[in-house]
């Protein structure tokens, strides 16, 4: 069974607000183009500072293309690219946007100084580097960005 017990650390802690779901992450990664499972691993490392272990991440892999969410491409050498699904980028749409929400609620009470997270970093990054012109690009999302996301 995970232990919370460090969840809660100093404010100072560098590890506090790191962000880890797996899957989202995958998609997260994905949303900028194809890539394989170390290309992944480092663009997520680079997104949030969460480094996925090949056992999570080709678990989450698998988890996303039995749902259809990602799909496979023809091997490259000794690696194996995948990319994200019409389906896929849907769904990621959505949970950023569940994301967004949750941000806003929990940065809106007094108590809470906004600072820059690695959730946000990661909200801001979910889409950014994909083309404005690919057909599953949001409509909320402008040219230069997630709206209200800085």
């Amino acid at each position: 069974m995970r232990s919370t017990r460090s969840v809660v650390a100093a404010e100072n802690d560098p590890g506090l607000g790191h962000y880890s779901d797996p899957p989202l992450l995958v998609l997260a990664s994905l949303a900028s183009g194809p890539k394989h499972g170390h290309a992944m691993i480092e663009d997520i490392a680079s997104i949030c500072g969460t480094r996925l272990g090949p056992g999570t991440l080709y678990g989450a892999i698998a988890r996303l293309e039995q749902q259809g969410w990602i799909e496979p491409l023809p091997p490259e050498e000794r690696c194996r690219p995948y990319r994200i699904t019409t389906e896929g980028a849907r769904v990621l749409r959505a949970k950023l946007t569940t994301l967004r929400q949750f941000t806003k609620a929990g940065t809106r009470s007094p108590a809470c100084v906004p600072v820059s997270t690695s959730l946000e970093r990661a909200l801001r990054r979910g889409v950014r580097g994909a083309s404005p012109n690919q057909p599953w690009w949001p409509a909320h999302v402008g040219k230069r960005g997630l709206v209200g996301i800085s």
